[in-house]
């Protein structure tokens, strides 16, 4: 399940960055007026247009995170919290979405324009969803310790 979950969401994230590659070149679509378009933008920073790494330490740290992520997921100390479970597939969709984005365009394709927020993409959102389910879980499970079960 969790690979599964893990594959869908890459899949998604690429099949949603295809689509505004191919149908955004020229157009802004309004889905809420004043409030979120959708317009292709291309990142070649890492975050919020800040270039905090190159594109090998992308991968380095993609690949380190990843191995931990796995280690601490079935290690077996965190494999029964659910929330840490999901969190963990999902987060890993999102960031291997975008390096593959990197490995393979060079660039990002980030399309989900808020007008109060930066542009971003379905990786993006995995990655905050997984991050939350991360904390949820190990929060869950420190109050499961601090409580004696």
């Amino acid at each position: 399940m969790f690979f599964l979950l893990w594959f869908l969401g890459v899949l998604c994230d690429q099949i949603t960055k295809w689509w505004a590659e191919e149908r955004l070149q020229e157009a802004i679509v309004p889905v809420i007026s004043r409030v979120l378009e959708l317009r292709l933008r291309k990142n070649f920073a890492s975050a919020f247009g800040l270039q905090f790494l190159d594109r090998p330490q992308h991968v380095v740290v993609t690949v380190g995170v990843t191995v931990f992520l796995l280690l601490a997921l079935f290690s077996g100390r965190h494999s029964r919290s659910l929330p840490f479970f999901l969190g963990g597939s999902l987060y890993l969709a999102g960031a291997w979405g975008n390096l593959i984005d990197r490995l393979w365009r060079g660039y990002v394709v980030d399309f989900i324009e808020p007008s109060f927020w930066a542009t971003f993409n379905v990786a993006d959102i995995l990655i905050v969803a997984g991050v939350i389910g991360i904390v949820w879980g190990f929060l869950r499970r420190e109050e499961r310790k601090d409580s004696g079960l």
